[in-house]
Parts: C-alpha cells; sequence; structure tokens
C-alpha cells in the first residue's frame, strides 16, 4: 500500500496521493487510470514586477521592448540559467489571429500579411520556480492555410515531436471555436507523452463577444482546460502585463506534462518489480 510519492521536477515539484492495493494476489491489477493526482505549480506570477524579475528581464527588453530573437540566436544571459526547449505548433483557421498571437507573445509588431509556408519564431522566457530561475525556450511553429493545402509535407514537419498543440479560435466568430473542438478531437492522442493542448482565444472583450459564457464554459468542461484570452488589440497596458500570464500558463502547462510524464514511467517501473 503507498499512501504517497513526490517527484521533483526540473521546475517545481509535482506531489502525488494515491492508495492502491498491491496485494501479492493481484500485483499486474493496478492502473495508472487509477492514480488520483494532486499538483501544486510554483511559477512566480508577475516576476518581471518584481526587483530580482527587474534585473533579469533587463537581458530581455530594450527600451522597455522585447528583444526578438532570430532562429540561431539566444539571448546572453542563458548561460547561467537552466534552459528547457519545448515545440509548439499553432492551429487555428484564417483570420482568426495566429501569426499576430505569435506576434503578441514574442513582443513583435503584428505582421500585415497572410503566412504562406512554414514560420518559426523563437520566444525565450524567464519563470522563478521555487529558489531556481528556469529559461524556457519555445520555438513557435505555423503554417498558412494555403500552404497546408497545396504542399503535404508542412504538416507532418510542423507535427513532428511537438511538445504542445495550441488552438486559436476568435471571440468574435463561434464557428472558429467549434472548429478547435473537432481538431481536438482529432488530434488528441492516449500515449503518455502526448502534447500537451493550449486554447487561446483572440480579440477578447468583456462586453462584447459573438460567443456566449455558457459556451465558453461548456467547452472548457468538455475539454478540462482553461481558454487564455488575448484581446490583440493596440493597448497602453504594457507588453509583459499583456503577454507575461499567457505565458507563463504556456510554460506551467508544459512542465506539468513532463512531470506527468516522469511519474507514470517511474510508476509503470515500480508496479513491474511488484
Amino acid at each position: 500500500m503507498i499512501s504517497c510519492k513526490t517527484q521533483v521536477g526540473v521546475t517545481g515539484v509535482l506531489v502525488v496521493f494515491f492508495s492502491l492495493d498491491l496485494s501479492v494476489n493481484k500485483p499486474r491489477g493496478v492502473s495508472w487510470k487509477n492514480v488520483n493526482i494532486l499538483m501544486t505549480t510554483v511559477i512566480k506570477t508577475n516576476l518581471w514586477n518584481s526587483p530580482e524579475g527587474e534585473q533579469i528581464f533587463k537581458n530581455f527588453c530594450t527600451n522597455s521592448k522585447r528583444k526578438s530573437f532570430g532562429i540561431l540566436e539566444k539571448p546572453s544571459i542563458s548561460a547561467h540559467y537552466e534552459e528547457v526547449s519545448y515545440k509548439l505548433f499553432f492551429i487555428g483557421k484564417p483570420g482568426v489571429g495566429k501569426s499576430k498571437t505569435v506576434a503578441e507573445l514574442a513582443g513583435n509588431s503584428a505582421p500585415h500579411h497572410d503566412s504562406h509556408g512554414i514560420h518559426k519564431t523563437n520566444i525565450y522566457w524567464p519563470t522563478k520556480i521555487w529558489d531556481k530561475v528556469i529559461l524556457f525556450r519555445l520555438q513557435c511553429w505555423e503554417a498558412g492555410e494555403s500552404g497546408l493545402k497545396k504542399f503535404s509535407h508542412i504538416l507532418p514537419a510542423c507535427l513532428d515531436k511537438t511538445d504542445a498543440l495550441v488552438f486559436i479560435f476568435s471571440f468574435e466568430d463561434i464557428t472558429s471555436l467549434y472548429e478547435v473542438s473537432q481538431n481536438i478531437s482529432k488530434m488528441k492522442g492516449n500515449e503518455p507523452n502526448q502534447p500537451a493542448i493550449i486554447v487561446i482565444g483572440t480579440k477578447y472583450s468583456s462586453s462584447n463577444t459573438g460567443i456566449s459564457f455558457s459556451e465558453i464554459k461548456e467547452f472548457e468542461t468538455k475539454w478540462q482546460l482553461n481558454i487564455l484570452k488575448l484581446s490583440n488589440s493596440s493597448s497602453t497596458q504594457p507588453d509583459l502585463s499583456r503577454a507575461g500570464p499567457i505565458l507563463n500558463s504556456i510554460c506551467e502547462q508544459l512542465w506539468i506534462r513532463d512531470q506527468e510524464y516522469i511519474l507514470k514511467q517511474s510508476f509503470d517501473k515500480f508496479v513491474l518489480k511488484e
């Protein structure tokens, strides 16, 4: 009988409570699905507003604006912190704001043209986990609808070794939310190392939306996730205050995905030994 197991991860502590019957009669009768997990995440919010964070973010900002890093570039300060890298594929119907979303999260100006072929954007995002700074390198992939239809190799390349599927919809278009639900049904797998599922709604406004609150809650309940909201409009809000909470949430979900996979591998090994 096991009462508690703690797995220390790269970016925090994953605490798992479970009670299992590992009797001699049925040593193989334990399934991972029987494990009830309670996770506590510890990514510090608003790190950029703290004295320590201001020093860290000086290396990622110039004149209060985020620095852009090319595919082969990286911040010089990255050598001082542990770095973890993830590949994200952004998916959504034309016009919902995939490119704008990536640009906003990267601190870049929004593009004024449709995406053609595959676009890759590197986002370096420092997080504070307990007493340790972890630098997340988010490799954001996106592809235009025309390119996906014209070239058969684009979609497999975008999906290859992807750590997260980021589905984008517009709060002004209910059909874009329906399409996200359909795509999740098609692409969500059952493997332990399957990509994390992240959903971002663009063009959000609390006073004017084409999607009702009940429809949003129904979607979140069905897929057991929280929709991240982004207005994608000009704002007087500082860049970090707008993009920061979403980047923190993305990094947190990627970390949880990794810790669940590590824990499952350890769990399976333990059961096989019994």
